[in-house]
């Protein structure tokens, strides 16, 4: 099984603080974005971003145990490297550096894969801390790891 949040959507409720803002096309907003797709598979069209600069995070409730992690981002308007930096906290993983432009230049999806992730506690805690420009986030998929042949949120 397999949870979907794309961000910046009606199902996207687990971001931390509340004083971050949304990114539907090109106008920032505090308005909840609308999503313009339903299958992740095709190209973001909402990007979540953290204001003035400022951190976020998402924490996701789950049982406790191994999942497989995908994040999707998009750059929706840097038009250069390093215009938009920022560091990507998983846990159990190495801190990464993030330029979506040097990546994939602008408009283009980029995903980040990481297996077998760590939860305890019951939450999956992922952070975003800006180096330059604010942090951005389009989709989060999380599906129990082939690993542990459990399925999604640890029923039987």
């Amino acid at each position: 099984m397999k949870q979907v949040i794309v961000a910046g959507s009606p199902n996207d409720t687990y971001h931390q603080p509340s004083t971050v803002c949304k990114f539907n096309g090109a106008t920032p907003t505090n308005a909840p974005c609308v999503t313009q797709y339903t299958d992740p598979s095709m190209m973001p069209s909402t990007v979540f971003y953290g204001y003035n600069g400022l951190p976020f995070s998402y924490s996701i409730p789950l049982a406790d145990g191994l999942y497989d992690l995908s994040l999707t981002f998009i750059e929706p308007n840097k038009t250069a490297v390093n215009q938009r930096v920022f560091m990507l906290s998983i846990p159990g993983k190495p801190d990464l550096r993030v330029d979506i432009f040097a990546a994939v230049g602008l408009k283009q999806p980029y995903m980040l894969a990481f297996t077998e992730v760590q939860v305890t506690g019951g939450k999956l805690n992922i952070g975003f801390q800006p180096v330059f420009g604010n942090a951005v986030i389009s989709v989060i998929q999380i599906r129990t790891s082939r690993s542990t042949g459990a399925l999604f949120g640890g029923h039987a």
